[in-house]
Formats: C-alpha cells, sequence, structure tokens
C-alpha cells in the first residue's frame, strides 16, 4: 500500500463551512507537501459564510483563497461598513449588528458559480 498522502493515495477531507476559516483550512491544506482532495461542505445555498456577508473581507489570505480555490483573477476588493441599528420589538430594544459587505472584482470574462460549489 502506497504512503498516505502520495499521489497513489491521497488525503482526503472534508471542510466543514466554506466561510473564513474552511478558506482558511483548505488553503493550507492545499499548500502543503502531502498530496489532498479537499472538499467543503456549506450548509447555506452559497459559500463564503461571513465573507459573503462582510467579515474580514479585506484580508489578503480570502482573495488569495478565493484565487486558488476557483483558479480566477480577484483584481480587487471594496469593503461598506453598515452601522449597527436598534429597533424595539415586543417593547424591548434589539439590535442588530452592522456588518462589512465586500464587492470582489474579477478579471473581465472570468466569474464564479456559486451554486456550483468549490
Amino acid at each position: 500500500m502506497s504512503k498516505l498522502g502520495s499521489s497513489d493515495n491521497p488525503l482526503k477531507v472534508a471542510i466543514v463551512g466554506a466561510g473564513p476559516s474552511g478558506f482558511y483550512a483548505a488553503d493550507a491544506l492545499i499548500n502543503s507537501e502531502y498530496k489532498v482532495e479537499v472538499n467543503v461542505i456549506e450548509k447555506l445555498c452559497a459559500p463564503y459564510g461571513l465573507v459573503r456577508t462582510g467579515v474580514a473581507p479585506d484580508h489578503p489570505l480570502i482573495k488569495k483563497s478565493i484565487e486558488k480555490l476557483y483558479k480566477v483573477n480577484v483584481i480587487k476588493v471594496n469593503t461598506l461598513l453598515s452601522k449597527d441599528r436598534f429597533k424595539t420589538v415586543r417593547g424591548k430594544i434589539a439590535k442588530k449588528s452592522g456588518y462589512k459587505k465586500a464587492i470582489i472584482t474579477l478579471k473581465e470574462g472570468q466569474s464564479i458559480d456559486i451554486a456550483a460549489g468549490i
């Protein structure tokens, strides 16, 4: 039997969650010295998790991970910041936390099919 992590016997890894941590884990595994088959599992209908709603979208590792996982060229990442909002619900004040939103610009002619998964 060939060595685990070789091209004949690659490691098969499932990462649960396609948010920032999932991207970091996938990137680390892909860049490791071992041959690895990575499957990212996401319960939502689209990947990116908190990246989609904007947590740490300006982090360079997110850009790099998106480029590697989807084999696209990210030209730039713009972020928008939403402030906290308050409203009264059943007589109590409820707070909806603000968020960052990332708008990712890809090289012309490229796209990411978020319905297809990673």
